[in-house]
């Protein structure tokens, strides 16, 4: 009697354990596709813990949040952007910095601002747009072809 007792008590301890591990897998760590991540964010940082890029979504002046990777240098900025534009236009911007002070940039893909005779998209264009930060007056050149079809640049 005293046998089946102790192996009963066993028994018991042994399945609730196996449930319990199997609630708090459940419901903390069972993955369905082990292959995917899924998250708003991620962040990839340096042996520092400094943030040197991330992929993300962005929120610009109550738009949708769009999808963008951004890859930041020693000093912060951001010098790499990958992403959409408020539009959902691809966009590929490249910055350059001296300390914080932005000197230029070079934008690949949807150019804002270069298109006004456009009825579907007044202020875009596709191309490559260089800009030269700050400058008084402003130097920009694009080249490129609007969204109604006029070339930009030579």
């Amino acid at each position: 009697m005293k046998m089946s007792q102790s192996a009963l008590t066993v028994f018991t301890s042994v399945l609730l354990s196996a449930l319990l591990a199997f609630a708090v897998a459940k419901r903390y760590g069972a993955v369905e596709n082990p292959r995917t991540i899924r998250s708003t964010s991620f962040q990839l940082i340096d042996d520092s813990g400094t943030v040197r890029g991330e992929l993300k979504l962005v929120r610009q002046s109550g738009q949708s949040a769009q999808p963008a990777l951004v890859l930041f240098g020693e000093d912060g900025n951001a010098n790499v952007f990958l992403g959409t534009d408020r539009s959902s236009e691809g966009r590929l911007m490249i910055r350059s910095w001296n300390k914080k002070r932005l000197r230029g940039i070079v934008e690949v893909g949807h150019l804002n601002g270069g298109d006004t005779d456009a009825t579907d998209d007044l202020s875009g264009a596709w191309g490559v747009g260089v800009q030269m930060v700050p400058s008084v007056p402003q130097k920009a050149i694009a080249w490129g072809f609007t969204n109604s079809g006029q070339r930009l640049g030579q």
